[in-house]
């Protein structure tokens, strides 16, 4: 249930989507400022000791929230790559199957405390690739469909 203002930020921005400007909420919140003051607040409570790092801390809802709305002012109109199809095409599956990789990354970094931008990245690849991995797996057995969801076909 935490992260469904993701859910309700996309209903949004489809139903508005590509004149995302027309929406004065979201028009200011997509102004980099907004973005670059939150990342500066995320720094600042770095180095005085006050944040933990964690894929289930609430202070991230900000940071997805403004960077998502950043993103889509410069992707709006252009085609996606290969990359964001591949991931498209198993979403579902990498939607229910990342907090496990997630899980596994906490796991070895309470023992061994990577540095942040190792943990982020660590996050982001084992997170993508052993979810799309597993929904990939899954979608060769015959019922695999009903557990991760039936991978798209994307052209």
């Amino acid at each position: 249930m935490g992260w469904v203002y993701l859910f309700f930020l996309a209903l949004v921005m489809v139903r508005h989507y590509p004149n995302l400007a027309r929406v004065s909420a979201l028009r200011r919140l997509a102004n980099p400022w907004w973005l670059a003051a939150w990342v500066a607040v995320i720094v600042a409570l770095t180095f005085a000791g006050q944040l933990e790092y964690s894929s289930k801390e609430s202070w991230v809802i900000p940071f997805f929230i403004l960077f998502t709305l950043w993103l889509m002012r410069y992707l709006k109109d252009r085609p996606a790559p290969p990359l964001v199809k591949k991931v498209n095409e198993y979403s579902f599956g990498i939607y229910l199957a990342h907090p496990l990789f997630f899980a596994m990354v906490d796991f070895v970094d309470s023992y061994v405390h990577f540095s942040l931008p190792l943990y982020a990245a660590l996050l982001l690849v084992v997170g993508m690739a052993g979810s799309t991995w597993l929904n990939a797996l899954v979608n060769r057995l015959s019922w695999g469909g009903m557990m991760f969801g039936k991978r798209l076909a994307i052209r």
